[in-house]
């Protein structure tokens, strides 16, 4: 999939299957322990569950992923990005590794 759904696309993801909800709800729970401490405020989109694949400096043309095959994969650990916006671009600075079981 390309990001953002609407207007210039600068992102290339995969999106996560959630089926069960896990993922959602650990979103949630993270999400809401931030906002009480006062170090998040929830943004008005909904989560949106990927993997960034790619990123764009500049606006540009999707190009067709047709003929691109992914196969099943397993997730070991997960890594938690702490992510600040700069004049730059974005910085993404690893905070902490947990397993994925």
């Amino acid at each position: 999939m390309f990001l953002p759904q609407r207007g210039a696309k600068k992102t290339i993801a995969l999106s996560v299957s959630d089926p069960e909800g896990g993922l959602g709800r650990l979103q949630a729970g993270v999400s809401e322990a931030l906002a009480e401490a006062g170090l998040f405020k929830p943004g008005r989109r909904p989560w949106l569950p990927h993997v960034t694949v790619a990123r764009f400096r500049r606006d540009g043309q999707p190009f067709s992923l047709q003929n691109v095959t992914i196969p099943r994969f397993g997730v070991v650990r997960m890594v938690l990005y702490s992510s600040l916006l700069e004049r730059v671009g974005a910085v993404h600075t690893p905070v902490d590794t947990f397993p994925a079981s």
